[in-house]
Parts: C-alpha cells; sequence; structure tokens
C-alpha cells in the first residue's frame, strides 16, 4: 500500500486519539495492475475517478486484515459494487466525502443488528480503510463531536415529530434547518442518493 499525503487526511475522534484516513497518489504499478483488471482502454485519470483505484486497494487492504472476499479482485473490480462478502461478513464501504460520512437507517440497522461491517475511508484516492463492526465502535469514533440527522422527501414535519417524541427527549438534541445557504455548512445538506436497496451513497 502506498504511503499516504501528510497534509491529506480526515481524522475521526476516538477518546483523545485521532484515527486518521489517509490518501495517496496512484502508483503506475497500481494503475498498470488496475487496468490489466477491466478495460484496457481506460486511462489513468479514469481508473482514479471511477474510483477503481479506491475498489483496487480497498481489495488489498480487507485482505491484510484478515477478511477474505469471497470474489476474486477481478470479478470485483468489473462488477462496479461497493460493497464485497468476506468470511467474517459483509462490508459495506462508505467514503466520508468532505469529511462527513453518511449512514441511511439501512446501514445503520445492518451494523446494529450485526448483519454486516462499515469499512469507510476518504475519496478515490483512499489508502487506509477503516473496519467498524459494532455502533459502539462507530459512536466511539465520534467521540464528543455532534451527529447530524438529514431528512429529505415531503414528509419532514412527521419525520421530526417520530424522531422527538420517541428516542430524542433531551434538550441537548436539535434539528439543524438551512434558512439560506452558507458555504461553511453547505457540505452538511448535500443530497445523498440511494441505490434501489434503500442503501447509501455510491463509492
Amino acid at each position: 500500500m502506498p504511503q499516504r499525503k501528510t497534509g491529506d487526511v480526515i481524522d475521526w475522534k476516538k477518546g483523545r486519539e485521532q484515527v486518521r484516513l489517509g490518501v495517496a497518489d496512484a502508483t503506475q504499478a497500481e494503475l498498470s495492475a488496475a487496468r490489466n483488471l477491466i478495460d484496457g482502454s481506460k486511462t489513468n485519470d479514469e481508473i482514479i475517478d471511477e474510483h477503481y483505484l479506491a475498489r483496487y486497494r480497498l481489495y488489498y487492504a480487507l485482505t491484510q486484515k484478515g477478511y477474505n472476499p469471497e470474489e476474486s479482485l477481478k470479478a470485483f473490480l468489473n462488477s462496479r459494487n461497493v460493497d464485497i462478502s468476506t468470511n467474517k461478513g459483509y462490508i459495506y464501504t462508505r467514503s466520508a466525502k468532505g469529511g462527513i460520512l453518511f449512514i441511511s437507517s439501512f446501514l445503520w440497522n445492518k451494523i446494529l443488528y450485526e448483519k454486516g461491517l462499515l469499512c469507510m475511508y476518504y475519496g478515490n484516492k483512499a489508502c487506509d480503510f477503516e473496519i467498524i463492526e459494532s455502533i459502539d465502535q462507530l459512536i466511539e469514533y465520534v467521540g464528543d463531536d455532534n451527529i447530524i440527522i438529514q431528512i429529505k422527501g415531503d414528509d419532514k414535519k412527521e419525520t421530526i415529530n417520530s424522531v422527538f417524541a420517541g428516542a430524542i427527549t433531551n434538550t441537548l438534541a436539535h434539528v439543524l434547518i438551512r434558512i439560506k445557504s452558507n458555504e461553511r455548512y453547505n457540505s452538511l445538506f448535500v443530497y445523498v442518493n440511494n441505490n434501489n436497496d434503500n442503501n447509501d451513497a455510491e463509492f
């Protein structure tokens, strides 16, 4: 795995320690290896921009961590799947785009009920991949940071009512509503596409 860039990382809080998700430029060896496994006409930029590089590195990172994928590297790259089944369980891979990790109720429940694992990384040049095996472990990474719930669709009022009437009853919980555009906070309100399985944002 290539060395990460020193200044280009995302920090995740875990108590007083920092977990760093690094990125690194692609090596010619990686680009050539990935190209040989997919469409040989792909340019270097296409291999990076279309996330072949990130998935190439992900596959090897998982094997180094003892998670052996059930499909071959070639099959994984050509399937364009973002998630992967391994000997230790099904892994949902998610990029912390802009330093923010989006998790849907679908993925939250998969982790909560031990029906899947989360692998988080940063962007299409990721070289670090962090495995999260439980909700408790995920919350440890959050530390004393706030968690923001994003609500889309036409039933916002009903959804917010159900949230505050249910589990959230303390005064430390708030709903954030954007009144005007502010580039410092716009990333918090970015639209997240879901696939047919009501899953999270793609690779």
